[in-house]
């Protein structure tokens, strides 16, 4: 391991899902340091999106606070791996009033008000952030929405939030930023709409929110270069009245912009899927589908994800009231919708992908072991409806040991459960191989998964050892 090359290394090891590279961490000192290195972390991530590994997290309303629900590592061509749905409970002191918003790698939740709570599920890290000052806005009393992005220029994340005021009769609505882990926020520009009367995609394209302005056209705002631009959307809905821009909405799917139109009439005329192939060029629009609305018992359709290779396309379908939502793939080959039958899905959800991710918000602050685990029952969840995360498993070690203290071999068959504590309180094996009736799974089983891909990524790494030595040797002989 010492004479091979970082980026042979690097390469490798980026192929581990986030679980296993959290448990490695203890194999040794080389890879506790590696597995923080920001080069790994890019690694990984781009990993991940060239793979595209993601995960359905559904958010589920219960009186007068929201339910998350966690689809893990979604794969509907494993026939090995049931999908289920896992309870997932939210950072210490955290909870979901409807204000969420994330990003492809992290979510953010709106806290009373005067904070705001940035989380990454896949590491299970969490940081606390002040919202913006009643004193800075031009108003007190002011709607406004948050999101976060990625700033490319500073190699960093931002949060930025969308605040309506009024100046002289006028409407309009200021875009504040704040870097992560900064307590101040610095207004970067305007847009002359009320945040509470257009439908924003909170969720930027490299940095770039959209939404559809009244005049049938798409307005953006770059967060990064802090500029704004208008995008044309296909001309044949530009003088076409069944089609108003009220029934339009505009997203990311995937690296591409996406349109969805809807017919203003509920059996009559097209749903249908557009994305933007060449961003910003209006002769790129790509129509996707175009299903008539008297065929199929949606009232909408949602785009969440590429999925199989970039061969389908997940969404959301929205049914009438009476009826459930459902979880739906698009084959672009047969283009065929088919409905995906997942056992324990809630009657009715939000669903958003995101990708897992070693992105660290550097706050050293970790959930604890017993704090995902823990059955909440304040929500009042039916008993039996979900599976909770004790149930599956008592063992997350997602977010690495800070302590700096790795396992003896004979300590091998033990696995640390408060990662981020420095108690080196462990699991006895007879406990990992317990199993679980509702399902049954067994934890062991998921340990010798990530066993073999130690193992497949150990002889890689000595084929490439061996190639090396060949090459040595056949250099000597020739001359």
């Amino acid at each position: 391991m010492e004479n091979l090359p970082e980026d042979i290394i690097i390469d490798t090891l980026s192929m581990l899902p986030v679980k296993s590279v959290s448990r490695f961490r203890c194999v040794c000192k080389d890879w506790y340091k590696l597995f923080r290195n920001p080069k790994f972390i890019k690694a990984h991530l781009h990993q991940a999106v060239r793979n595209n590994k993601f995960s359905i997290l559904l958010k589920v309303s219960h009186a007068s606070q929201y339910v998350h629900y966690t689809i893990e590592d979604f794969d509907v061509t494993s026939s090995s791996y049931n999908m289920v749905p896992v309870k997932t409970n939210l950072p210490p002191d955290t909870y979901d009033y409807g204000d969420i918003f994330l990003s492809d790698y992290l979510i953010g939740l709106l806290q009373d008000g005067n904070k705001i709570c940035l989380w990454n599920p896949s590491t299970r890290e969490y940081r606390y952030m002040p919202t913006l000052n009643s004193k800075e806005a031009y108003i007190r009393d002011r709607s406004s929405k948050y999101g976060v992005c990625y700033d490319w220029k500073i190699d960093d994340y931002k949060l930025f939030e969308l605040v309506a005021s009024e100046r002289y009769g006028d409407i309009s609505s200021e875009i504040w930023v704040s870097r992560l882990g900064s307590n101040s926020w610095k207004c970067i520009g305007n847009i002359p709409y009320d945040v509470d009367r257009i439908r924003v995609s909170m969720k930027p394209l490299n940095g770039i929110i959209h939404w559809i302005g009244d005049t049938k056209v798409i307005l953006s705002f770059d967060i990064v270069q802090e500029r704004a631009s208008e995008i044309q959307i296909p001309s044949c809905y530009l003088n076409n009245g069944s089609y108003p821009s009220e029934y339009m909405e505009v997203g990311v799917l995937g690296e591409y912009l996406y349109l969805l139109v809807n017919s203003l009439w509920p059996l009559l005329g097209n749903m249908s899927l557009w994305v933007m192939k060449d961003y910003g060029v209006t002769n790129s629009w790509t129509k996707i589908f175009s299903l008539p609305k008297c065929t199929t018992s949606f009232a909408s359709l949602r785009p969440l994800h590429y999925h199989n290779k970039n061969r389908e396309i997940l969404l959301q379908g929205v049914n009438l009231e009476d009826t459930e939502d459902v979880l739906v793939s698009y084959d672009l080959i047969s283009r065929r919708l088919v409905t995906l039958d997942i056992p324990c899905m809630p009657k009715r959800f939000t669903a958003n992908t995101i990708v897992g991710s070693l992105v660290s918000l550097n706050s050293g602050k970790f959930q604890k072991a017993e704090e995902i685990s823990m059955v909440d029952t304040r929500h009042g969840a039916e008993s039996g409806e979900f599976i909770d995360a004790s149930d599956i498993s008592k063992v997350d070690t997602r977010h690495g040991a800070e302590s700096g203290k790795f396992l003896e071999a004979s300590e091998i068959s033990k696995v640390e459960t408060k990662p981020g504590a420095d108690s080196g309180e462990l699991v006895k094996a007879e406990n990992i191989s317990k199993v679980n009736p509702r399902h049954g799974y067994r934890v062991s089983k998921v340990w010798l998964g990530h066993m073999h891909i130690l193992f497949c990524c150990l002889v890689l790494l000595c084929c490439y050892l061996s190639l090396s030595f060949c090459l040595k040797w056949l250099n000597k002989r020739v001359w």
